[in-house]
């Protein structure tokens, strides 16, 4: 147990890794998976399983009651052509050109990477190995990415790059960015609200 998490780790029928954790949140706390403005109410037990990537809600309701909502993530081809529109009005306004990883072909950077091979050697919360692709949003990753978009600066002689990374984490929708030039590459979450809301109103069919 960790930070008030009981964790453990079993595996599938064909050997896969599943990580589950089970989280209780006493009311008056604020739950990560939740609006970090509010607090709970209620007490408050989450379940999260690696496998389907959800996250599985139960509230206590008049101290008896129990009723449980399940964030499930479903990335479908229209959700991708939403938010491949997304992106190129995105690029419009930032006055920058993205291209996207479309499943035919390798996405290649001005710095020498290509998607979705590099997500194998990127690093996300100090570790490798915790991102990889999954077009559906459910995989086995902590961040199951969906999509990939990269911006290649102009003209070529500069050196420099964009790359976002749409992904789901806990079952949650993220968006994850990449600047780095040099050494591994590396992803953190970006701190433009306007993507972070594009994507996950199109993540919940809003």
């Amino acid at each position: 147990m960790e930070n008030g998490a009981l964790e453990e780790s079993l595996a599938d029928a064909a050997h896969v890794a599943i990580n589950w954790s089970v989280t209780f949140y006493p009311a008056g706390t604020t739950g990560e998976y939740a609006d970090a403005e509010h607090t709970n109410s209620e007490n408050t037990i989450v379940i999260w399983t690696s496998n389907m990537s959800s996250t599985d809600v139960f509230v206590e309701d008049n101290g008896s009651d129990k009723e449980s909502t399940t964030h499930d993530p479903s990335w479908n081809d229209q959700k991708d052509q939403e938010l491949a529109a997304c992106m190129e009005q995105f690029g419009h306004t930032m006055d920058q050109s993205y291209e996207r990883y479309t499943g035919d072909h390798e996405l290649k950077t001005y710095v020498g990477e290509t998607y979705p091979a590099a997500l194998k050697s990127t690093v996300v919360d100090g570790q490798k190995g915790q991102i990889g692709w999954s077009p559906t949003g459910k995989g086995s990753y902590a961040y199951n990415v969906v999509a990939v978009y990269n911006h290649n600066p102009v003209p070529k002689s500069q050196i420099g790059r964009i790359t976002y990374a749409f992904a789901f984490h806990n079952g949650q929708p993220v968006v994850l960015v990449d600047q780095s030039t040099n050494g591994d590459p590396t992803m953190q979450v970006t701190k433009n609200d306007k993507l972070k809301t594009a994507f996950a109103n199109i993540a919940d069919n809003r």
